[in-house]
């Protein structure tokens, strides 16, 4: 080939030679004619030309044989490049400017869902998620062309089924011509697994950040030489320092000041052990001084080699204050507990022993290292009160120890070591941890001493309720007998004796005489009479003293009223004196079938109550005195006033017995119509004083024979004022003044002297008018025989209503008239 292309190149060198030639003369200005170098330039056209052609010819066919040569080499090497193209896992996409695809591969195809060949002549634009991806394409061109290449890019496309998958393509211009026909070739790989992983990285990378600058505590990274790498805000805030401040900082350069000594550096540790370490430090530096606790921990690759340290840091200030605190508290509690005088102590829900305090070891008897972790209710709370089995299930302490409900008891019994009992009251309280019971704390105290003062405040309270009653029956009763059965009743439920007697001082016989008795067997009574230097009691008497026999079974002294106390089977004796006003009134006696040792408040209650009794006695004997004298007081009046009245019947002319008769009759009938016995008595008193005013009435008018004038009349009309005038003063006979002073008022008004009407004439002198007027008229007078009773009977109803009251009336009338009064 190179002697050809060596002719070919020869000739055509002549024809272009000739050309030239031909040229020149052509355009300069040359004498026409045929000259020299026109016929050269002719001949080396002449001779270039034909070798110029075979030349050319000759090309031709080297270059068809080459071309059919290279023909089958392109269809040998497209065929191979179609079955890498479409074995490759790469996508591959060729798209023209408008963007339609001209060619896909398989695996583009297979991943978008689509059959072979089913995507060629489709628009790229249906691909693409984001149609700005498609419409760039033309501008994605003129790119290629200007800068060769572009950046790799990634791509959204959706799949057949509506999935979308991330490409990461890369563009290639296949063809650039004048007329703009340019390909683009856009190879891929399928990154939706990668993007998803970036993404999901990211994210995770944005939480870890999120959480790193959120949590409680600072928190810094440092490298294994200790220098720090990164900080949290917390950290920063805690510190008053930027990351940037903080970051490329050693930890001693931050942390470890000349208060904290260096080999104290957790980091420092940790490098060292490649272990987690703690460690607690106090920081002048900050804030005036702040307590940090400093954890620190390896951070290892996948070697397990060391590459950084995480430095936890928190700021303790406060727990340490409250640690103080607790401290103190805890102290404080210690003392209280320990010089507490309740008992204390603490169980499990188990009701095993916690603890115990000295106080409550103290009246338990116990020591507490020994009863610790044993069951209290074995211990010293297996009975109740009455000595009864208590069961577990039914102890407070028990239910307040598992359910956490407070209980306070004030009747339990705790057992000391010894076995003795004494009662307790007990107040139980739960102990709560995070919202669950973890056991209880009971705080006790004895409370024998407690209860012996209530008993006695009690017994003190009977005593004084025992007297007060006594009391009582002193001033209510005038009967001794009563009073005294009340005092012996008091007497043996209070001072618990089994018998009781009372016996009075007769002074003048120098005897002891039974009066009252209680609890005996045997009649006390029929023991008979004591003699005063004759018996224990009578040694009471003479002594002024209590006096008791603690055995009457073995004492010498003999009782005269044996054999009846033979049967009483009395074993201990008291007796009394009864004195008051320095005077002996009597003796009591008290008997117990067992032997008793009072006590001094016992012998003191017992005098207080012989007090009472000998008061009783003395008021009982000055009431009989008092009743003897006021009956013969009585007596008197009325004996006065009965003279009184036979005195006024004398001067007045009245015929004998008439006050004395409707002073009965006043009665009989006041009686029949129900009025009181009570009132009964001033009635009669009336009766006999109701002409008591006339003694104010001189005798010329009082006695006049004939007629009185008007002016006398009046003066007659005054006694009953008289009357009142008189008897007022005088309180004994006032409740017996209604009659005297109203015996003249008439029911209809008319009477005198204050001319009273109806009701508001007192009943008795109601009752009094008609028992007047009836033995007025039934009495002889100087101025007219008697009445016969029919007459005068018949007289008084025609009064019913005018001068008598109709009820009164009523009553008389009921009554047979003759009958005797």
């Amino acid at each position: 080939m190179k002697p050809f292309n060596n002719i070919l190149a020869i000739a055509a060198t002549l024809a272009l030679l000739g050309m030239l030639v031909m040229l020149v003369i052509h355009f300069l200005p040359i004498s026409p004619g045929i000259s020299m170098s026109t016929v050269a330039a002719s001949l080396l056209m002449l001779a270039g030309t034909p070798l110029l052609y075979f030349g050319f010819m000759r090309r031709y066919q080297l270059e068809t044989g080459r071309l059919a040569q290279v023909e089958t080499t392109l269809s040998e090497e497209h065929g191979l490049l179609s079955t890498i193209i479409n074995t490759t896992s790469s996508f591959m996409m060729v798209i023209d400017r408008t963007g339609r695809i001209v060619r896909c591969n398989q695996a583009c195809e297979k991943a978008l869902g689509y059959a072979p060949g089913e995507l060629a002549g489709k628009e790229a634009q249906r691909l693409f998620r984001d149609p700005a991806d498609a419409q760039s394409i033309p501008a994605m061109a003129e790119s290629l062309r200007s800068a060769g290449s572009l950046e790799e890019r990634d791509q959204s496309l959706k799949t057949l089924n509506g999935e979308v998958r991330t490409i990461r393509w890369t563009y290639a211009l296949l063809e650039q011509n004048p007329e703009g026909d340019d390909l683009i070739l856009m190879t891929g790989i399928d990154v939706t697994g990668q993007k998803l992983a970036d993404d999901k990285r990211a994210e995770t990378a944005g939480q870890w950040e999120l959480t790193f600058n959120s949590m409680v505590d600072g928190v810094s990274i440092h490298s294994t030489d200790f220098e720090i790498v990164n900080v949290n805000s917390v950290l920063c805030e805690m510190l008053g320092m930027t990351r940037e401040e903080l970051i490329g900082k050693k930890c001693h350069e931050v942390f470890h000041h000349k208060s904290n000594p260096i080999e104290e550096c957790p980091l420092l540790k940790t490098r060292g052990s490649g272990k987690r370490e703690y460690v607690e430090l106090f920081e002048e530096s900050i804030g005036g001084g702040t307590w940090l606790s400093v954890a620190t921990a390896p951070m290892r690759n996948d070697s397990g080699e060391i590459i950084n340290i995480i430095h936890v840091v928190r700021n303790i200030s406060e727990q340490k204050k409250a640690e103080a605190a607790l401290r103190g508290a805890l102290h404080h509690n210690e003392l209280i507990l320990n010089n507490a005088g309740e008992g204390i102590f603490g169980v499990d829900t188990e009701g095993l022993i916690t603890f115990i305090n000295p106080a409550a070891a103290s009246m338990l008897g116990c020591i507490p290292a020994k009863v610790t972790g044993k069951s209290f209710h074995i211990l010293w709370h297996h009975t109740s009160e009455d000595g009864t089995p208590l069961p577990e299930i039914e102890c407070a302490i028990m239910t307040t120890a598992r359910t956490g409900l407070s209980c306070v008891v004030k009747d339990a019994v705790f057992h000391r070591t010894d076995g003795s009992r004494f009662p307790v009251e007990y107040v139980g309280k739960g102990i709560i941890d995070q919202g669950k019971c973890r056991g209880a704390v009971v705080i006790f105290r004895d409370v024998s001493k407690t209860r012996e003062t209530e008993q006695q405040i009690q017994h003190q309270l009977e005593n004084l309720a025992a007297l007060h009653e006594i009391d009582l029956a002193i001033t209510a009763s005038i009967d001794l007998n009563i009073t005294l059965k009340v005092i012996l009743a008091q007497i043996i439920e209070q001072l618990d004796v089994d018998a009781a007697d009372i016996l009075l001082l007769d002074t003048r016989l120098n005897t002891l005489e039974f009066a009252a008795s209680r609890g005996f067997r045997s009649d006390p009574e029929r023991s008979g009479v004591l003699h005063v230097n004759e018996s224990v009691a009578g040694q009471a008497v003479l002594g002024r003293r209590l006096v008791g026999i603690a055995n009457l079974k073995k004492t010498e002294e003999r009782f005269v009223r044996s054999p009846l106390f033979s049967k009483e089977d009395f074993t201990t004796y008291h007796a009394v004196p009864l004195i008051t006003k320095g005077q002996i009134k009597g003796v009591l006696e008290v008997f117990h079938r067992r032997r008793f040792f009072p006590n001094d408040d016992w012998k003191g209650f017992l005098k207080t109550i012989a007090a009472q009794a000998a008061i009783a006695i003395d008021n009982a004997g000055l009431f009989d005195d008092l009743q003897r004298t006021n009956s013969e007081l009585v007596m008197a009046y009325d004996t006065t006033l009965e003279g009184w009245s036979r005195a006024m019947d004398l001067r007045d002319k009245e015929t004998e017995g008439h006050t004395r008769r409707v002073s009965e009759l006043t009665v009989f009938l006041a009686r029949a119509m129900r009025v009181p016995d009570a009132e009964l008595v001033h009635m009669y008193r009336g009766a006999l004083l109701h002409d008591v005013g006339k003694l104010g009435i001189p005798d010329n008018i009082l006695l006049k024979p004939g007629r009185l004038n008007d002016e006398e009349w009046n003066i007659m009309k005054r006694h009953p004022q008289y009357a009142y005038e008189l008897l007022s003063p005088i309180s004994y006979l006032r409740p017996a003044i209604d009659i005297p002073y109203c015996h003249h008022e008439k029911w209809d008004g008319s009477g005198y002297p204050r001319g009273l009407k109806g009701e508001q004439i007192p009943s008795a002198a109601r009752i009094f008018s008609l028992v007047d007027v009836w033995d007025a008229l039934c009495s002889d007078r100087p101025y007219r025989p008697a009445w016969t009773e029919d007459k005068a009977r018949e007289h008084i109803i025609s009064l019913s209503g005018t001068h008598l009251d109709p009820q009164v009336v009523k009553a008389f009338v009921s009554l047979y008239p003759g009958k005797t009064y």
